[in-house]
């Protein structure tokens, strides 16, 4: 089981820490390999940015079209000072 914790960075790309995982995954040629994965996403971001949690929508979407079965349901975590990311996490994990 993997859990991933995925922020966008400027104009829609992943941060530096996630940006070979990224990379690999969107040029991963080798669908089929992926079917054996089990996975959860807490999203990061801030609605404020035109390309809030693209990079989370984007990995979700390329794993669940791969064969890789999600087991909870996107968790968004919203920093736009409304929101409290810790809350957020946690009313997602009651959810899941």
């Amino acid at each position: 089981m993997f859990i991933f914790l995925l922020a966008t960075f400027g104009n829609g790309d992943p941060t530096d820490s996630s940006s070979k995982f990224y990379t690999w995954l969107m040029e991963n040629k080798e669908a089929a390999s992926l079917k054996h994965i089990k996975f959860a996403i807490f999203r990061l971001g801030c609605r404020q940015y035109e390309f809030f949690n693209s990079v989370s929508i984007n990995v979700n979407k390329h794993l669940e079209n791969s064969g890789a079965t999600r087991v909870s349901e996107l968790v968004c975590g919203d920093d736009d000072g409304s929101y409290n990311l810790h809350l957020d996490f946690q009313n997602g994990q009651t959810r899941a």
